[in-house]
């Protein structure tokens, strides 16, 4: 639902949004107020009234799992598609070009979960799935012209679902696992992974982190 408040926090009206789209993938333009961008199966929707109503963005022809906009530099749009290639355009989603790391950088792992992005508009991280230590995560910092595997041995093996950058941190990024393995952290300043927080048992099956 959409919800409008007055100016002593009284619900002025609640306007159901299209339920189609994926509401917990939903991207917001950082410089348009009322614009927004939605998932649809193969498709990324775009609305530009603040959610009154979607239009066709860009038709992928494949299942879409993650679609992100650079906050600075919102021409700059990432996509992963099948959870398997990850796209990028440069010119506001007119193009698209293949940015997926290769098989040797990603140690012959392919099952791609989640894109996150940072600061800057060429920087990018790819989180993988599938019960291994031998990519969790990759990052680069060229826009994906070049990736760099940064997992850490310390990492649990049960597949990494999701990964979401804190912004205006160095390179500080969180991932989330399918099992029962937690919330791990990890910035440009720190070696290796660190699990988060002490002292508390595991929590399993994250559905979202923000």
């Amino acid at each position: 639902y959409k919800t409008e408040l007055d100016s002593v926090g009284t619900f002025l009206s609640n306007v159901p949004i299209n339920p189609y789209i994926s509401l917990h993938k939903t991207e917001f333009h950082s410089n348009l107020y009322f614009t927004a961008f939605g998932i649809h199966v193969n498709t990324v929707k775009v609305s530009r009234d603040n959610f009154t109503s979607f239009n066709l963005f860009y038709d992928f022809g494949q299942p879409i799992d993650a679609f992100k906009i650079a906050a600075h530099d919102t021409a700059f749009m990432y996509v992963l598609l099948s959870n398997s290639e990850i796209k990028k355009s440069t010119d506001g989603g007119i193009s698209w070009n293949s940015i997926t790391p290769s098989s040797a950088v990603s140690n012959g792992q392919t099952n791609i979960t989640d894109i996150t992005l940072g600061n800057d508009p060429l920087e990018i991280w790819a989180a993988y799935g599938n019960f291994q230590n031998s990519a969790k995560v990759l990052k680069s910092i060229d826009g994906g012209l070049s990736w760099t595997n940064i997992t850490s041995a310390n990492l649990p093996l049960t597949p990494v679902t999701q990964i979401v950058y804190q912004r205006g941190t160095m390179g500080g990024v969180y991932i989330a696992f399918a099992g029962q393995s937690g919330v791990w952290y990890r910035n440009d300043s720190l070696a290796q992974w660190e699990a988060l927080g002490s002292g508390l048992p595991m929590i399993g099956y994250l559905t979202n982190i923000y």
